[in-house]
């Protein structure tokens, strides 16, 4: 049986951010094109990360240390995705694609047979663009 889980640094400019998350994939999947990117996609890193705290990279890696062994299994181990950007600018792309997210998901065909799947994507999008 697979664990599916690991623990997450994300490295920017400014900050660091640990979480523990399983189906870490997600980080590349795009409600838009409804494919995984070769890219992180903005919205799904701000969902994963935003309930984190910002640390030093240095206390990210200390707090993820500190965390491994809340765990059984961590299938994927500690993990670190090093990008170039501030938290600040992460947060501004999400916003910018949010609204294209959200009629993506609109405008699947299959929206109102899958509507209880789709409600945390959609709710969590129509807060980022208010906040």
């Amino acid at each position: 049986m697979s664990a599916d889980n690991g623990i997450y640094i994300l490295e920017l400019k400014d900050q660091a951010r640990v979480i523990h998350a399983q189906a870490i994939d997600n980080l590349w999947w795009s409600n838009i094109t409804r494919q995984i990117e070769d890219d992180f996609v903005p919205t799904r890193l701000v969902d994963y990360f935003s309930a984190s705290e910002p640390l030093s990279i240095d206390d990210a890696r200390k707090k993820a240390f500190e965390m491994e062994p809340d765990y059984e299994i961590l299938e994927y181990g500690i993990s670190t995705f090093k990008l170039d950007k501030t938290w600040n600018d992460i947060v501004e792309e999400a916003k910018a694609i949010a609204q294209d997210e959200i009629d993506a998901i609109r405008s699947d065909p299959d929206f109102e047979r899958y509507k209880e799947h789709y409600q945390y994507d959609l709710e969590f999008l129509e807060d980022l663009l208010t906040a």
